[in-house]
């Protein structure tokens, strides 16, 4: 059986370009899917930044790129609610929204601007 899996990247673009058209808690929700993505593939953070260069700005040109740089950088320039919410989904772990504001902002420093 072939299972397609999402490229790591491409999903969390995709969430960036929702982010709008989604009620609180689903934005707290996608937030704590983006952070655990970087820390599942935080090894790779050069790859994506080559990926986001070569592959996927150019794909979703100008405008769409703009805003998912803009998106990221509003989500994760400080601790905010939505980030507060997201800390708190977790019942097996214990996260706080300053480790997740500062992962997060780490690796899409790395990841969008290189």
């Amino acid at each position: 059986m072939d299972v397609k899996v999402a490229n790591p990247l491409c999903f969390i673009v995709q969430k960036f370009l929702i982010q709008k058209y989604r009620p609180a808690a689903k934005q707290a929700q996608d937030v704590l899917y983006i952070y655990d993505t970087i820390e599942l593939f935080g090894a790779l953070l050069e790859e994506f930044h080559e990926a986001w260069k070569m592959s996927i700005s150019p794909a979703l040109g100008v405008k769409l790129s703009s805003t998912v740089l803009t998106v990221s950088q509003s989500t994760f320039s400080g601790v905010n609610d939505v980030i507060r919410a997201a800390a708190l989904i977790p019942q097996n772990r214990k996260l706080s929204p300053e480790q997740i504001q500062q992962t997060c902002l780490f690796a899409f420093e790395i990841i969008l601007n290189g």
